[in-house]
């Protein structure tokens, strides 16, 4: 369902009431419903009420109601456990919830806030009872007949389901907003804003101060809070202040200027239980300006706020060198004395006066606390950064908000979380906020303050979670922002991915309401502790020696993934863990089910959260503090042996401790190294540094310049000490003996690679080098390293060699290190490689493809191409291939690949309800893409050029990106233009609108190998509930390097040539300025030639050189 909020209707409604046994009617229809009725489940889904005007019931079971035109059976209503009777002069509602599980009055589809058809059928499948196509709607308002069953329609809010419309306000139209002359953003110089009315005869009213324009504030209303508290014993309360909030009548233009030199409003309003707030700021802060504007008419519905802050200063954009967001809502909602929860407020005073004697803590009272109950709506503004001095914002959502966090909820910059839902506005938060991964929208994100953090270094928690990015359990991922608050600097916060069942959803593709989620000691967020108490009931009353006892704790928990997250814990030097900060799940299931994709398998799974006690934080957690027997202490109160016991008694078992050391060393060898740490550590550094001046000055040195330059000093000591200190404790722990190095060469890098034990040694593994070979790492004498080595597609694996000596012809070989070793892995050319599609070779000059007849035979595909289907509907760009396409180009519904004759081919998905409403050949939703398959030996330059281009726009934008990766397997990888750019073509609003892409040349990894795959990824850029954009593809060339000369030289030497071969009729030739170069052969060949100034092409008695091809 598409929410749209700001539409004025302008569709035709049509009623036609046929007689079957007696008139039934649509009576009233919601689209988008937040928060007007929920259902059986407690969900708020789209309705329809249908009236019946008649003295006798009438039994609608076996009806139909469909939404569209093409299909009146499209939903049958059956008989079920719900009355399908709609009573004589009465209503029936029917839920349009998508979901027709839930019921046998609900829909296998809802309604489009952007309108559309609705239809009612009678049992017979082709007689119409009655039918409407309605325009735009609003979140909580109806549309309906006034009166019940008469050809005239109204909004309503407040909605009247399942009851008579007659005695409701009905309002002819909904309002669209005012109008604002300039888009929200930054600038260098004033603004004349000006608001546009949406109608003749509307007014406008606006605010300045963050608070929703309302007509009851025109002269203003207040509000109290406080700036004392009595934190300590025998201190008084602070005296009432008074805020005021104002509405203002639009009658002409807003001047908008630079308002640094304003005074201070916000941030000299008391966030703490300090009797003197120590955190206001003692000078001026940076300011915008926050206008949020209505539009008001009588005889309509208000229209929606329009909320846009403008920043004027004269750096303009390039002031902030971070995302810049700017929340705006009433002061009244974060420090009212009485129901702010920005602010310790009424709840800390009634905790003193209740304990006049006791010091402030945990325990300690505070509006902050309040959950829930107090979600308040809020608008959120984002602006990416750039080098433009006027730059517009990137996306903007009314969404809820809510204090986050523990204990820092007492600090004076709090955590905000965010919530997208349709309480507020929008269900999602349709921005890739986080571009490293592949989402592109959100239900929750937390703004967060640095936690315990907050007043040092400000991002260690950010910092350890994003060091460990590349293992294997869930990290918050993060971006640092600038936040401004009711248009007042509030300073830096880090952006951050919440834990929670829509993230599973999102991320695992696992039901939000198929979750155990856990805290702490087994309590729930989600779902039930069950399973979790028979895992440890199972560890604790059996043994773990045993193997078959160890086999099946791993069917009831993801012992690699639980390995991996206290490794990482462990070194980060966590001390507010494992007795807190700790978060597992599951997806619920029967049992275990080894078959299942990633987490959907019933097993426990860990996710890092809230690391901020690490990395050197505090007195205690130097690098040779000893988290390893922190963790597995077993009668300590802090911590609690149930903290510790199913890591103490899975080491017991010598497979795991092998597993758990192995592992542990091999990260010491690649991201826990002190060069991958500190580089990283770094850029943190240099992303927060040029921010740092203005954060301390706004929070009074909270922390100073200096405390944060010192912290970082603690940090970068702890990344360059820790390893050593760790191999200690490991060897301490498990009584290991000496380090022992292991250097790893390899006959060729582009022939294949060498895994040891759990790392590949590749250029694309964290913490190894861009050149990894030749590649040392430290390890114990006692545990075994493994060895494997993995051929590039095209070669295979020969011998391990030690100096001369072949030691193993085995893929796989286990090393013992009693002394330091070095081996080889050597790699040959396999002579029965055999991929699809087979490769294009480039000894046949450039390849081409220019079209695709519709009349192809089904399956067959152009040469050394093949089309590709994914493995997930509507596929995102993490979707994998599945398998190839086998259906005809001709057509004209469904999910399918159209030839296009000399326009090439497009590729569209489609979606159904019924299972078998797809085209043979084409998985329905899941067209995937084009793959082309080339061998590249011999060549040092390859170009690709493309073009892309709209079909039909549709409204689901889908995106056509080229990637490729080195042979037939593994993940697919960006090409990336000269600029660093993805190459790819995006939805045109426009149909026939084409692109052209390239030559985009093939990274250097790609060349020289006999299989390299080129996939044109279709895909799903922005998520919607409309039809899907149709892509073409089109003109595809993938042409050899240009051979230009290096010196004077034999026409037929390669050592001439850049492309390091005699030129051919594929060959476009260039002889560099000064170069002399002589053909020496009878005949010569080149596709063009070009002399530039001062060069020669000599030509002996006889020789030729023939152009073209």
């Amino acid at each position: 369902m598409k929410k749209n909020y700001f539409l004025l209707l302008g569709a035709l409604c049509l009623s036609i009431a046929a007689t079957y046994s007696q008139a039934l009617y649509i009576n009233e229809i919601m689209a988008t419903n937040s928060r007007t009725l929920a259902d059986a489940t407690g969900g708020y889904e789209d309705w329809i009420e249908l009236y019946n005007p008649g003295p006798t019931p009438v039994n609608i079971a076996n009806f139909y109601l469909t939404d569209s035109k093409n299909n009146p059976t499209r939903h049958r209503i059956m008989p079920g456990t719900s009355s399908t009777v709609v009573p004589a002069q009465g209503f029936l509602l029917i839920w349009a919830s998508g979901v027709e599980s839930r019921g046998n009055l609900h829909l296998p589809f809802r309604l489009s806030a952007d309108g559309e058809y609705l239809a009612l059928y009678a049992d017979d499948g082709t007689t119409l009872i009655d039918s409407l196509s309605f325009g735009p709607q609003r979140t909580d308002v109806s549309w309906g007949r006034k009166p019940n069953g008469t050809a005239d329609w109204f909004y309503f809010k407040p909605a009247t389901p399942n009851a008579s419309n007659n005695a409701s306000t009905g309002y002819t139209a909904l309002l669209d907003p005012p109008t604002f002359s300039h888009q929200a953003g930054f600038y260098t110089s004033d603004l004349s804003l000006s608001l546009q009315a949406p109608a003749p005869g509307a007014t406008i009213l606006y605010t300045l101060d963050g608070s929703d324009p309302d007509p009851a504030n025109l002269a203003g209303t207040t509000f109290i809070y406080k700036n004392q508290y009595p934190r300590d014993p025998g201190q008084g309360v602070g005296p009432n202040l008074l805020e005021t909030l104002q509405t203002y009548a639009y009658t002409n233009p807003i001047t908008l200027t630079n308002r640094a030199n304003q005074p201070n409003k916000v941030s000299v309003k008391s966030s703490t239980f300090d009797y003197t707030p120590y955190y206001f700021p003692s000078a001026l802060i940076n300011k915008a300006t926050v206008v949020r504007a209505i539009a008001y008419q009588e005889g309509t519905l208000p229209s929606a706020i329009i909320t846009n802050t403008y920043f004027i200063n004269p750096a303009g954009r390039p002031r902030y060198s971070l995302p810049v967001i700017s929340l705006s809502t009433s002061e009244k909602k974060l420090f009212d004395y009485n129901t702010g929860i920005y602010t310790a407020g009424k709840d800390f005073v009634d905790w003193r006066n209740a304990f006049p004697n006791e010091s402030v803590g945990k325990q300690s009272g505070g509006n902050y606390w309040r959950e829930s109950d107090y979600r308040y709506p809020m608008h959120f503004e984002f602006f990416e950064p750039t080098s433009e001095p006027t730059s517009a914002r990137a996306h903007r959502q009314d969404m809820g908000f809510q204090i986050h966090g523990g204990f820092s909820r007492t600090n004076p910059r709090k955590s905000i979380r965010l919530y997208a839902d349709s309480d507020f506005g929008d269900n999602e938060l349709a921005y890739p906020i986080f571009p490293r991964l592949p989402y592109t929208s959100y239900k929750r994100l937390i703004l967060r303050d640095g936690g315990t953090d907050w007043a040092k270094a400000l991002f260690r928690d950010a910092f350890a979670q994003d060091l460990v990015r590349s293992l294997r359990f869930d990290i918050q991922d993060n971006r640092p922002s600038i936040v401004f608050l009711n248009g007042e600097y509030w300073g830096i916060h880090n952006i951050r991915d919440r834990h929670d069942r829509f993230y599973l959803e999102r991320v695992y593709g696992v039901s939000r309401d198929s979750v155990d989620m856990l805290v702490l000691d087994r309590e729930v967020e989600e779902g039930s502790s069950a399973k979790y108490t028979e895992l440890i009931n199972y560890v604790n009353a059996n043994n773990p020696l045993n193997a078959g006892n160890y086999a099946h704790v791993q069917t009831l928990m993801d012992t690699d993934n639980f390995v991996d997250y206290t490794v990482a814990e462990i070194f980060s030097g966590n001390s507010d863990w494992p007795f807190n900060n700790i978060r597992y799940w599951r997806k619920q299931t029967t049992g275990y089910l080894p078959n299942a994709p990633y987490g959907h398998d019933g097993r426990w799974r860990w996710m890092m959260y809230d690391v901020d006690y690490s990395f050197g934080f505090g007195i205690f957690n130097k690098a040779s503090y000893n988290t390893l027997e922190y963790a597995t202490a077993s009668n300590e109160t802090l911590p609690p042996p149930w903290s510790t016991l199913l890591l103490r008694r899975l080491l017991a078992n010598e497979t795991f401790r092998n597993s758990f050391i192995t592992r542990f060393a091999d990260l010491l060898n690649t991201i826990f190294q002190a060069s991958h740490t500190s580089a990283l550590l770094t850029t943190y550094q240099q992303a927060f540094q040029p921010e740092m001046n203005e954060h301390v000055a706004r929070w009074n040195n909270n922390p100073s310049l200096t405390d944060w330059n010192n912290e970082l000093t603690e940090m970068f000591t702890f990344s360059q000490q820790r390893p050593a200190h760790m191999r200690n404790h490991l060897r301490a722990k498990f009584g290991l003996s000496s380090d022992r190095n292991l250097t790893i060469q390899i006959s060729n890098a582009a022939h294949g690679h060498v895994r040891v034990n759990t790392i590949d040694l590749l250029p694309t593994t964290p913490g190894v080098s861009a050149t990894p070979y030749p590649w040392t790492g430290v390890y114990f004498q006692q545990v075994p390293v493994v060895l494997r080595a993995r051929a590039v597609q095209g070669y295979r694996f020969a011998r391990w060699q030690e100096g001369a000596n072949t030691v193993s012809t085995d893929t796989v070989y286990s090393v013992t290190l009693a002394a330091s070793r070095t081996l080889q892995a050597v790699f040959e050319v396999d002579p029965n490689f055999s991929p699809i599609p087979a490769p294009y070779t480039f000894s046949d000059c450039a390849y081409e493809f220019s079209g695709w007849p519709a009349d192809t035979t089904a399956g067959v595909f152009p040469t050394h191409m093949a089309f590709v289907y994914m493995n997930q509907p509507d596929p995102p760009l993490t979707a994998e291939i599945e398998g190839f396409t086998s259906g005809v180009y001709n057509f004209e519904t469904r999910s399918r690949i159209n030839g296009l004759g000399e326009d090439g081919i497009a590729f569209i998905n489609t979606t159904s309800d019924t299972p078998s409403n797809f085209n043979d050949g084409y998985p329905m939703g899941r067209m995937g893409g084009a793959l082309l398959g080339l061998n590249t030996l011999g060549q040092n330059a390859a170009y690709v050029s493309w073009t892309g281009g709209t079909v039909l726009p549709n409204n689901r934008e889908y995106a056509i990106r080229l990637q490729y990766r080195v042979g037939d397997s593994g993940p697919f990888l960006d090409l990336l233009d000269e600029q660093g750019q993805v190459v790819e073509y995006v939805r045109n609003p426009t149909a026939g609108h084409s692109q052209r892409f390239g030559p985009t040349a093939l990274p250097a990894n790609a060349l020289n190998q006999p299989y390299v795959q080129l996939l044109w990824r279709y895909y799903l850029r922005t998520p919607g509930s409309s039809n899907r954009a149709q892509l073409r593809l089109d003109d595809i060339v993938v042409s050899r390097g240009t051979c230009e000369s290096l010196a004077s030289g034999d026409w037929n030497s390669t050592s001439t040539w850049s492309c390091g071969r005699v030129p051919t009729l594929c060959d476009e030739v260039v002889l560099r300025p000064g170069h002399i170069v002589t053909l020496t052969t009878p005949e010569n060949y080149a596709k063009t030639l070009h002399i530039e100034e001062d060069s020669q092409l000599v030509y002996l008695e006889n020789n030729t050189l023939q152009l073209g091809y």
